[in-house]
């Protein structure tokens, strides 16, 4: 039987007050994440203010659920929780921003496995064009626009799409 934590893989954290994105900021999808344990989905986004420049990130479910994930606590050296069940901390995001290109590289840090505590990093980078924001890999060199999620019995076995196994 698979953890019961990825069963609704996208129920947030908690829930802000808010169904939209905060007021002044507009959500740009970068991605969107799906899981092998159901049809849910999520839409992972950045957050951008009225200047053009990132403040974060926003992440919302196909059940409306939402959460808001700001910069400056993504750049502390222990991250933001993106998924918790069970008080375990399944997906955790951190990284750093350079302010004059807009551009970063983040850790997805995923629980491989529970039990042991196992902890696994998936590296990626925020890149800017033209058209905004985009997520991609540093292993294909491709753009990622999709995530699909495997779970084992223990954890998460891989980020499929955004790292190779084992990664």
């Amino acid at each position: 039987m698979k953890l019961a934590f990825l069963t609704l893989f996208f129920t947030l954290l908690s829930v802000s007050a808010h169904a939209t994105p905060p007021s002044g900021l507009t959500a740009q999808p970068l991605m969107r994440i799906t899981t092998n344990e159901s049809k849910a989905f999520s839409v992972f986004s950045a957050l951008i203010n009225q200047s053009g420049e990132l403040e974060g990130f926003y992440a919302k479910d196909n059940e409306g659920k939402h959460e808001t994930f700001w910069l400056k606590d993504v750049e502390k050296s222990s991250g933001v929780t993106l998924i918790e069940r069970k008080g375990y901390e399944v997906i955790k995001i951190r990284g750093q921003l350079n302010r004059a290109t807009q551009e970063g590289r983040l850790t997805a840090d995923y629980l491989v496995n529970g039990l042991w505590g196992t902890r696994e990093p998936c590296e990626f980078d925020l890149k800017k064009n033209a058209s905004g924001w985009f997520v991609r890999s540093i292993y294909t060199k491709k753009q990622v626009t999709k995530v699909h999620v495997i779970a084992s019995s223990v954890g998460v076995k891989q980020l499929q799409g955004l790292c190779p196994v084992g990664k």
